[in-house]
């Protein structure tokens, strides 16, 4: 994909011109403030708050999303930087020059460079823009108990709970190390559903990550 900048505002560009560039390319990326008499899409809200996504991951068309970024509602970010001469992917932070290649690019009509790093994701390149929100977050309603558990932990297993929940409200990092089918998730379940947890967490966002999809 490759930009134009007209008015301080960067345009997508669905065919390739002679003044146009990757966005990899422009020094800085302006940002128009929200307008807030603006009529912004509600499901692209819901899609794009706290995340942020490749163009193919985005069921909105390309006109769409341009009166969002015009609007203030969207922001493009580069999908591969530079700090002086040396790439880094934006997405997942790789720095290692062996994990960048390039390609003959037909969205940018250059040789592009990418990252093999988080290619699994959707490959990301100097011409790859990275979409996100710049909006009000959506309103969400969840029960109180989200996926309630009835069982009782063991004593080693209630002893990591505590220490889970410890230090998120202590804002901590901390490693737990169980054998597989050491009931893990059970462990998981009581955090989600502690007290001081629950009283924690309103208002705030939280990512989850669990080695088995089916918790979650």
């Amino acid at each position: 994909m490759r930009f134009i900048i007209k008015n301080n505002k960067l345009i997508m560009q669905k065919f390739f011109t002679e003044d146009s560039l990757k966005i990899s390319q422009i020094p800085a990326i302006p940002q128009p403030p929200p307008d807030s008499n603006y009529p912004y899409n509600h499901d692209l809200q819901k899609l794009l708050t706290g995340k942020q996504f490749l163009l193919d991951d985005i069921p909105f068309q390309h006109d769409n999303l341009q009166d969002h970024y015009e609007n203030g509602y969207i922001t493009f970010r580069k999908g591969i930087d530079y700090n002086g001469k040396k790439p880094i992917c934006t997405r997942c932070g790789n720095k290692d020059p062996q994990w960048f290649a390039v390609y003959p690019c037909a969205r940018c009509g250059e040789t592009c460079l990418y990252c093999r790093h988080c290619l699994m994701m959707g490959r990301i390149s100097e011409c790859t823009p990275l979409f996100g929100w710049n909006g009000p977050v959506p309103d969400t309603m969840l029960p109180l108990k989200i996926m309630d558990w009835q069982g009782t932990l063991s004593k080693g297993q209630q002893a990591a709970s505590d220490k889970v929940v410890e230090a998120i409200l202590n804002k901590q990092e901390l490693l737990v190390w169980a054998v597989c089918v050491a009931g893990n998730e059970y462990i998981i379940f009581c955090v989600k559903n502690s007290t001081r947890f629950l009283r924690f967490r309103r208002g705030s966002r939280f990512a989850l990550l669990t080695f088995e999809q089916w918790l979650v």
